[in-house]
């Protein structure tokens, strides 16, 4: 089935999910509620219902990690990497042989998806999952990993500027930060609106 059948099939999701967000938001207690469930709604969402989203992206990461490989520590295959919003780890399939991962994201509920996909790559280590947001990477030693990933994620970080300074910190010298982003979307559109979700 084509990328566009597919998608057309789940255009449903993002209207009611919103709609249901939007009600549940209302009190104290529905958000008590809501937020656990919607924690493992998104993790789930974003390990199944995006695949066709990120084979659209493969063309793109595969360009933007094919110099990983010449990187000193992963000719030596003892790249140390910490990917920020990992989710359950789509850019496992980029990395070199040998490589080690430190991965953080601020959704606890991506651990179980996360692990599950790590199994499929057995030359790769999934060394850590640190549950936090990019802006308070303190679990993060500084001077720590060779390359730190960040795809896909500004666009939805309260502060990109912390992220892109904490990145910085856990880098060591010479270390390489990869990104690609899209771009947020205007004011008053209902992309907009997903990309500021709480």
């Amino acid at each position: 089935m084509k990328n566009g059948a597919i998608m057309a099939q789940i255009w449903w999701v993002v209207p009611v999910f919103i709609g249901i967000s939007v009600a549940a938001l209302r009190t104290q207690q529905g958000r008590a509620v809501y937020l656990p469930a919607y924690k493992k709604f998104y993790a789930y969402l974003l390990t199944i219902v995006a695949k066709p989203y990120h084979e659209l992206m493969e063309p793109f990461k595969k360009k933007l990690f094919e110099d990983m490989k010449a990187q000193k520590s992963a000719v030596a295959g003892n790249l140390q990497v910490l990917e920020i919003g990992v989710g359950s780890g789509p850019n496992f399939k980029f990395y070199p042989p040998g490589t080690s991962v430190i991965a953080l994201d601020p959704n606890p509920e991506f651990d179980k998806y996360l692990r599950k996909n790590a199994e499929q790559f057995d030359e790769i280590k999934l060394q850590q999952f640190v549950i936090a947001s990019g802006e308070n990477m303190a679990a993060v030693h500084d001077e720590s990993v060779d390359a730190v990933i960040c795809t896909l994620v500004l666009c939805n970080v309260a502060d990109q500027v912390k992220v892109i300074a904490e990145a910085k910190r856990v880098l060591k010298p010479g270390g390489k930060l990869y990104y690609l982003e899209h771009v947020r979307a205007p004011p008053d559109t209902w992309l907009y609106s997903v990309q500021n979700w709480p």
